[in-house]
């Protein structure tokens, strides 16, 4: 009679989806089951992971006693004696395999104990007498054997993808130990973290020196202890450091530049960035932009590196410079005429007359007593220096230019002075033309101009409303055809 063997693990319509499912092997032509008895199923080691597969293919017909049967499928109904945690699944699902096709069962699972598993397949076998009537014939199959051996303690081991390294750098360590542990215990003096229970752990070491590594390997069956002494070489880093240094407010006045030091050291090399791009490799750099910068400099004797902190860089202004002019541009011998910048705390003033500056003369207020171009220079608390404009058409005869341009004509009367609104503004004109009046705060900021008007020859009187302006001094020029004249204003409410 011919039989089909059926040895596997269990489970008709109960099977478990979880279990990973085998696939058919269809290369196989001649009914049977693989691996036979003989053969039998391979051995494995308790508290591990087991896995195997059977592939089966079913016979089209077969003899129960004197009976021929057309073999419509194999079931399999239970299997006994699996080890506890081991169990099966088939495909097809339903544990029938149909008469002249393939299948196969796949048996997985972990089990805790060891020892010799003797295994019993109960399956029914359903067909047709002599081709027409169903009938259905149980069996047992028997002489399948699942060993499990006691797994031995573990042997811890490990490798890691780097021992030196610089500072802040990671060293990947990976579990070698034999015998399947199931827990890990790593030991990291230096490391971030310090311990773990990870199997295979991401260590980041931070601080300069020499450390040992522990690994300790357990399993069920015992423990395996693994200690490399000064293992791991943490180098330092290269210093990083910009002078001057954070804390100290830097920039560059308008056309100039500001020179940033690196750290001098032996064999390093330095790469300098400007908003993270690159603009020099020299030790020192001379920033002309404002910005933010910093320096990253490489020890090329270990191959470190380390960037320093960010630095910002200031773009400084000019001071504003203005001259208030005088009531008059011209004095008599013998006599002087009071020039007059703002006063400014914290700024530095210095007289010009012609190109040359006058000795001493250091204050915002100076009282010219000789004919020429005069002219200030101020410098603010930044250290950026401006000097006021050029006269062009200096007045020779026995008196003095008292204002920032030569006027010879035209002249301006500002009041109420101090105001807190209506401003009137009394003008002599010499010429015909058009007249443009406008407003300037301290900074030389534009906060209001009136409408160009058409005045002729002679004494005009114009008035504007100051009430929207905020307390404080503003400079107030009068332009008109081939002279002009700027008045100090202020607002007080």
């Amino acid at each position: 009679m011919k039989r089909i063997l059926l040895t596997l693990g269990l489970l008709s319509s109960t099977l478990v989806p979880a279990l990973s499912q085998c696939i058919p092997d269809l290369s196989i032509t001649v009914p049977g089951i693989y691996p036979d008895t003989l053969t039998n199923l391979p051995e494995g080691i308790a508290g591990v992971f087991y896995t195997t597969e059977i592939q089966v293919r079913v016979f089209t017909d077969t003899t129960v006693g004197p009976v021929t049967v057309n073999v419509v499928d194999i079931t399999v109904d239970s299997v006994a004696g699996l080890p506890p945690g081991i169990n099966y699944v088939c495909n097809p699902l339903s544990g029938a395999f149909p008469g002249g096709g393939n299948g196969c069962i796949s048996l997985s699972g972990t089990c805790a104990v060891p020892g010799t598993y003797d295994l019993t397949v109960y399956v029914t076998l359903n067909g047709l007498v002599f081709g027409t009537f169903p009938a259905s014939f149980q069996s047992v199959i028997t002489g399948y054997v699942i060993d499990l051996a006691a797994l031995p303690p573990p042997g811890a081991a490990f490798t890691q993808d780097q021992t030196s390294l610089c500072e802040d750098g990671v060293v990947q360590f990976t579990d070698m130990s034999t015998n399947s542990p199931t827990s890990w215990e790593w030991i990291l003096p230096g490391g971030v973290p310090s311990s773990t229970t990870v199997q295979s752990p991401l260590v980041q070491y931070n601080t300069p020196g020499v450390y040992d590594v522990t690994l300790i390997a357990t399993n069920a069956f015992g423990t395996d202890t693994l200690t490399q002494s000064a293992l791991i070489n943490v180098i330092a880093k290269p210093f990083a450091q910009v002078t001057p240094g954070i804390g100290h407010t830097i920039g560059f006045c308008p056309n100039d530049s500001i020179h940033l030091y690196a750290n001098q050291g032996v064999n390093l090399s330095y790469e300098w960035y400007f908003y993270g791009n690159l603009v020099s490799t020299a030790q020192n750099f001379w920033a002309t932009k404002a910005g933010t910068y910093k320096v990253k400099v490489t020890d090329n004797t270990t191959g470190c590196t380390k960037r320093s902190g960010l630095r910002y860089v200031e773009a400084y202004p000019r001071p504003f410079v203005f001259v208030f002019p005088p009531a008059a541009n011209t004095i008599c011998l013998g006599d002087s005429m009071l020039l007059e910048t703002v006063n400014t705390a914290g700024y530095q003033y210095q007289w010009y007359r012609g190109p040359n500056a006058v000795n001493g003369a250091t204050s915002y207020q100076f009282y010219a007593t000789k004919s020429g171009y005069y002219r200030v220079e101020l410098t603010n608390t930044f250290g950026c220096k401006k000097k006021s404009g050029k006269f062009d058409n200096p007045i020779t005869v026995n008196c003095r230019i008292g204002q920032e341009q030569a006027i010879t004509s035209g002249a301006v009367s500002v009041y109420p002075n101090p105001t807190a609104g209506d401003v009137h503004i009394d003008i002599d004109n010499p010429t015909a033309g058009t007249v443009i009046v406008a407003v300037y705060d301290l900074t030389g900021k534009l906060v209001e101009q009136l409408a160009p008007v058409e005045l002729e020859a002679g004494s005009h009187s114009l008035t504007f409303d100051a009430s929207g302006f905020e307390s404080g001094i503003y400079f107030m020029k009068v332009t008109a055809e081939g002279w002009e004249r700027t008045s100090k204003l202020i607002v007080e409410k």
